[in-house]
């Protein structure tokens, strides 16, 4: 600690955890006592974000702001380029819930680093996003009546994920369903 003439002593404060309000106690000669707050504004570290292809991504990070900024990047927090203006997350309040936009096209094999900023000064990685679903292609071309088997390409797929075949939309009458496996 370092003091300066006026009696005020500078002690480098180490936070970890999210953003929230937490007391500030200091330790003299005995028991610790609790003499203000400390309000630490920003999400905590190590938050997964998972989007579906073709979906709206919402970043949900845990953690406390008034403002700040999300982003995903490939190249880590300190590179000022994103993937585009579709992966910078607008705010949507105080509970750090950033809408990224459609989640289209990533580059094959895609690891996305989560990064948010107060405003003005450092970013900091706070999680990961992780891409699921199958990747957007040309319609598929199938007999009535017969077996279809439709390989998709995407990220993340997995054993047991499904297709579903309906007439409008995803929320429509299901037609056919398939399950997929290794």
């Amino acid at each position: 600690a370092e003091s300066d003439s006026t009696g005020a002593v500078a002690f480098p404060v180490v936070t970890a955890g999210g953003g929230g309000e937490y007391s500030l106690c200091w330790i003299g000669e005995g028991e610790a006592v609790a003499f203000c707050s400390l309000v630490l504004e920003g999400p905590a570290g190590n938050s997964e974000v998972v989007c579906s292809m073709g979906s709206e991504c919402v970043a949900e990070l845990e953690g406390s702001a008034t403002q700040g900024s999300a982003w995903v990047t490939a190249g880590g927090c300190g590179v000022v380029a994103s993937l585009g203006p579709q992966w910078r997350g607008q705010d949507t309040g105080p509970d750090l819930a950033f809408d990224m936009g459609v989640a289209s096209q990533v580059p094959t094999g895609f690891a996305g680093e989560v990064c948010w900023s107060p405003g003005e000064g450092t970013a900091v990685s706070v999680g990961s996003l992780v891409m699921r679903g199958p990747r957007p292609g040309p319609p598929y071309v199938c007999d009535v009546e017969s077996q279809c088997t439709v390989a998709l390409v995407g990220e993340n797929l997995l054993d047991g994920d499904q297709l579903i075949v309906t007439e409008d939309g995803c929320n429509g009458l299901r037609l056919a369903t398939g399950e997929g496996g290794a």
